[in-house]
């Protein structure tokens, strides 16, 4: 079931917040001052300065799959898409339960697969990988993709 995000998150720019907790840090402004000032929560600006919450952190938490393992499906996604075998969802979530299983990867997906939200973070991180439908290719085209026949279409071709 798709979730509705209810929250409005960081109506602020980063460089303001590095403004403002430069301003908190080395100008002695008041949190409640530079809050005012950069439009940034106090709680925020207070949270970076006492170094509760480390420079350059997102927010969320960390992808369950580590990235290398997903950079590497996604390198095999696009390889087999360009060699004309394409993936469908189920295959790649399949893929990756595999690759967790023969890694020794521990997840929280139940039997090592993973889900729809972990499939959208997927598709989200990786937005060059798409899906393709495979399709059956007609026996009448698959005779006349070989070496020979394509090789003489272009010898043909030429003259």
């Amino acid at each position: 079931m798709p979730r509705k995000s209810k929250n409005i998150y960081q109506q602020y720019s980063s460089e303001s917040l590095e403004r403002a907790v430069n301003a908190v840090r080395h100008n002695g402004m008041s949190f409640r001052r530079a809050s005012q000032t950069y439009s940034i929560p106090k709680t925020t600006i207070m949270d970076r300065v006492n170094g509760k919450i480390k420079p350059g952190s997102k927010p969320g938490r960390k992808p369950v799959i580590p990235i290398e393992v997903e950079n590497l499906v996604a390198t095999q996604i696009m390889t087999a898409a360009e060699k004309g075998f394409g993936l469908t969802k189920k295959l790649v979530i399949i893929k990756i339960a595999r690759l967790c299983n023969a890694k020794g990867i521990k997840t929280p997906f139940k039997s090592n697969i993973p889900g729809n939200d972990w499939w959208r973070g997927f598709k989200s991180r990786h937005p060059e990988v798409t899906l393709r439908k495979p399709e059956k290719l007609n026996t009448s085209r698959s005779r006349m993709m070989n070496r020979v026949v394509v090789s003489n279409y272009f010898i043909e071709l030429g003259q």
